[in-house]
């Protein structure tokens, strides 16, 4: 039954396509959590550049690894080209390293 539910949940999409996405998939600690995602989208200030991301904080993608969140993301033409993951390393250092996925299918 959880390798069932294991399949079941990676045939689940992510949001997009045209949205960069910031996913969590360690939810173990929600302070951490909202320290990334407040650096994540930080408050816009006109001398500096921010990325403009889509946060995914949901469940049904924890522990969920980065070739399974890249399977789920939809890609298109005018779609992001990067997924970023904010998973048990990010949470577990003081600087949030995300992992970055490359979307492009070549």
């Amino acid at each position: 039954m959880v390798e069932e539910d294991a399949i079941l949940r990676y045939m689940l999409t992510l949001p997009g396509p045209g949205t960069t996405l910031l996913v969590r998939t360690d939810f173990n600690d929600d302070d951490a959590w909202d320290r990334v995602r407040d650096e994540a989208q930080p408050e816009h200030r006109p001398e500096s550049y921010y990325a403009s991301v889509e946060l995914v904080s949901d469940p049904q993608w924890a522990e969920a690894t980065w070739e399974a969140l890249k399977s789920a993301a939809p890609v298109d033409d005018a779609g992001p080209r990067v997924l970023f993951i904010a998973d048990s390393i990010t949470f577990a250092s003081p600087e949030h390293p995300v992992l970055v996925v490359d979307l492009d299918p070549q």
